[in-house]
């Protein structure tokens, strides 16, 4: 049979465990995605784009409702009802905006790459225009316009159809080994092209305003308040239609009631109610025999 260790010698195997389970460092992640925690569909104050929806109609349902609310608590609904649009606007076209970007990204880089090529090789060719003895003058026009090709794949406005300055059916096949944006140099350009022109004149602050423009202008605070305020006048006005409708009900039901009405009392009732029938009756056998007479 084996003996027993003694208490000191437990002790001692049970420090050291303890000191190898605290060499063990927990585990954490080091690799944590630089998106974590990113969601495009998030306000600046953490509310998701369902959460700020869902305080817009319980806000709009309340006012829907008609009930009689003091005038400080309702204006306070009217502007965070007005906030909620707008916060639903913002997260919207943040999200129509990421669309639209990975959308077109593709053929952006790519024509920009183009155009950026094309734009140093003018740039050298200027520089040697003394030496060399060609024009200039047009050189400098070939390289303005390839300057504006390169801003114009830059700055295109992002929540717009992006329209390529290289398309496949107009540009020349037949040109050799020529560069794409060599060959389209001549071709008509986009609208947005003239724009951005213009705004290379003006500064970076006009080009940024053009890649950011939107389709829509958006709906003021103002406008979001004054379409909120009629709707309680509205639900309130059919309230009182609706219980007026209710009031009337009794009447009409009392207005269609038998006009003939015997008073009395019961007996006397059963017997006016007889003769009633009796009379009837009369009326309509002598109907009849009219009938059969001019028959």
């Amino acid at each position: 049979m084996a003996s027993k260790r003694s208490y000191a010698e437990v002790e001692a195997s049970g420090a050291s465990r303890d000191g190898a389970y605290k060499k063990r460092k927990p585990f954490s992640s080091h690799h944590k995605s630089s998106r974590e925690g990113y969601d495009s569909n998030s306000a600046a104050n953490g509310q998701t784009l369902n959460e700020v929806k869902k305080r817009a109609r319980d806000i709009e349902r309340r006012f829907a409702r008609g009930v009689d609310l003091p005038s400080d608590v309702q204006r306070n609904l009217q502007l965070e009802l007005a906030h909620c649009k707008k916060q639903i606007e913002d997260l919207q076209h943040k999200k129509k905006r990421n669309d639209m970007i990975s959308r077109y990204h593709k053929v952006r880089f790519f024509e920009r790459q183009k155009a950026e090529r094309f734009k140093k090789q003018l740039k050298k060719r200027l520089d040697n225009a003394v030496d060399t003895q060609e024009d200039k003058t047009q050189l400098e026009e070939d390289f303005h316009r390839a300057d504006v090709d390169w801003h114009y794949t830059k700055y295109f406005p992002f929540m717009e159809r992006y329209i390529s300055l290289y398309p496949a059916g107009q540009v020349r096949d037949d040109a050799g080994e020529e560069p794409t944006a060599k060959r389209a140099l001549r071709l008509e350009r986009p609208p947005v092209w003239k724009e951005i022109e213009e705004a290379m004149k003006q500064g970076q602050d006009a080009l940024d305003r053009i890649q950011e423009r939107r389709l829509e202008p958006p709906n003021t605070a103002t406008s979001a308040v004054e379409t909120a305020a009629p709707i309680q006048t509205s639900r309130n006005s059919k309230g009182k239609e609706a219980k007026s409708d209710k009031g009337d009900r009794p009447q009409q039901k009392a207005k269609a009631a038998k006009p003939t009405e015997v008073q009395g009392n019961r007996r006397e009732r059963r017997r006016a109610l007889a003769e009633g029938k009796q009379q009837h009756q009369a009326e309509d056998q002598d109907s009849g025999n009219d009938s059969d007479f001019f028959g």
